[in-house]
């Protein structure tokens, strides 16, 4: 979640059931499917100073016409300004599982109901298996892919964190990650038997 400085960004993650992934999601992926993908389905950052309500409205769309066929899991930033719009998600009530995850710095993540707190290493600490083991596909050929791509670059390890470079954001690098946390979690019933068709560019 942003608003002034930093974006608010969503980003669709399927956890796939073996099937062959489509053309459109190449970048980063072995020949053949393994099943320990991740598919990224949608990348989205919206613009600055977009108001909360209309970020809740934007995901309400993504997560409704998703959950017409599928099951989902809203993976929400609950951190510092993330609380209230996590509280207008929950009122928006939403047909999914949703998960508040508070960004620490601590050392171990903590469960409580639906609710995490999780260290910003463990995130992409994660992230970075999945890149490093090619278990992620993103859509390839995207503005969208482009900037995220520029935001993995820019990262760097400081004080045994990683930060984004300089001035940058990592607006959908902390959406990534938050993603494929939940999502590499076999516990969390989050996706249904059936491969995502994908979303139409206007939903």
């Amino acid at each position: 979640m942003g608003q002034r400085q930093d974006h608010s960004a969503a980003v669709v993650v399927e956890k796939p059931e073996g099937a062959k992934p489509p053309e459109h999601l190449a970048w980063m992926a072995r020949p053949e499917p393994e099943p320990r993908e991740l598919w990224v389905r949608r990348i989205e950052r919206m613009a600055l100073g977009t108001p909360y309500n209309k970020v809740v409205e934007r995901v309400g769309e993504l997560v409704r016409r998703l959950a017409a066929k599928h099951k989902v899991r809203l993976v929400v930033d609950a951190t510092g300004l993330g609380a209230p719009v996590m509280e207008m998600l929950q009122r928006a009530a939403l047909p999914c599982w949703t998960t508040a995850v508070t960004i620490t710095g601590g050392e171990s993540a903590h469960q409580s109901g639906d609710q995490w707190r999780v260290p910003k290493k463990d995130l992409m600490d994660g992230l970075a298996v999945l890149l490093e083991e090619r278990l992620l596909r993103l859509p390839k050929g995207s503005a969208e892919t482009a900037t995220l791509v520029r935001e993995l670059s820019a990262m760097e390890l400081r004080g045994g964190k990683m930060h984004a470079r300089g001035s940058g954001h990592d607006d959908l690098v902390l959406a990534l990650a938050l993603a494929c946390w939940v999502g590499r979690k076999e516990y969390f019933p989050m996706f249904s038997d059936k491969r995502l068709p994908g979303i139409p560019p206007g939903v």
